[in-house]
């Protein structure tokens, strides 16, 4: 996938390109391909596929059943990835033919220009685009949501990272970054010694948002750190501060 996408940007004249296609070109090639949340490169590069993927399925499969086709992520990349193989495809400018550099530099005009309209500078960082929300079934409406959602908060990873942090492929007019997947809880477990194993959720522990539970894993979470959790009972229940009993009637 880099090599589908730097080469023809990479061979793409400094004549042809205005400055801010130039500047936004130069941080795609220079990136580190991390998507940290303060990655700048990370914004240019989702911008540029979002713009591919839309470019190659939209026209072909109409406006209509697009949104319906890229619902499924995963479909969907994979089907980009195998694509760009082809250095032609049927799909490359379904109106108009062309090869595979022809269209990405043609794609890559139209996603900057839409990063340039949605923010007005390519000074922009993947974290200020790329923000999680934790929404309360009760939370839907603010003065509710005041107590009972959490964030936005900025968060690194997309839908590919090791630590996913994926998002919704959403009609052009309506493309946002919001997470709105990932993992539910992370665990390292020891398997030769069990009680040294680690895990961390996404929230709290708890469901009552006057619990200091109910959001104390947020922070940790979204930094990539973990709290002990033992599996023998022994050291279950020495490191314990509550117990819970519960009694038949």
């Amino acid at each position: 996938m880099r090599r589908a996408l730097s080469k023809p940007l990479d061979t793409t004249e400094d004549r042809n390109l205005d400055r801010r296609m130039e500047e936004a070109r130069n941080l795609l090639l220079d990136w580190d391909l991390q998507n940290d949340r303060s990655s700048r490169g990370a914004v240019v590069y989702h911008y540029l596929i979002l713009s591919i993927i839309h470019d190659l399925f939209a026209p072909v499969i109409g406006e209509d059943l697009f949104p319906y086709y890229v619902k499924n992520r995963y479909t969907t990349l994979n089907s980009l990835q195998e694509i760009l193989r082809s250095a032609y495809h049927p799909f490359y400018g379904a109106e108009e033919a062309m090869d595979r550099n022809e269209f990405i530099q043609r794609s890559f005009k139209r996603g900057i220009d839409k990063l340039l309209q949605d923010h007005g500078t390519l000074a922009v960082s993947w974290g200020q685009i790329h923000t999680l929300e934790y929404r309360h079934p009760f939370g839907k409406k603010s003065t509710l949501g005041f107590f009972f959602n959490r964030g936005p908060y900025p968060v690194d990873g997309t839908w590919t990272t090791v630590a996913p942090s994926g998002f919704e492929i959403l009609p052009w007019s309506e493309l946002n970054f919001k997470a709105t997947h990932g993992a539910s809880q992370r665990m390292i477990y020891n398997t030769g010694n069990p009680d040294a194993s680690v895990t961390t959720l996404p929230g709290g522990i708890s469901g009552q948002f006057l619990s200091p539970h109910y959001d104390d894993q947020i922070e940790g979470y979204l930094e990539g750190k973990y709290r002990k959790s033992p599996l023998s009972l022994d050291a279950t229940v020495q490191a314990s501060v509550y117990l819970l009993v519960l009694q038949p009637d």
